[in-house]
């Protein structure tokens, strides 16, 4: 599922504050990161 404005939100919401939404090493800037590298090996594979 694909939810672009819901994104935004929790990233305007992240940037208001200094712990991570989901726990060490998973804000949503980092977890943003992550799913980009995934979606990426993903285009490579196939």
């Amino acid at each position: 599922m694909y939810l672009p404005e819901y994104w935004q939100r929790l990233r305007g919401l992240q940037s208001r504050i200094d712990s991570p939404m989901k726990g060490v090493g998973k804000s949503v800037f980092q977890l943003e990161e992550r799913f980009k590298r995934e979606i990426e090996q993903e285009g490579g594979e196939k």
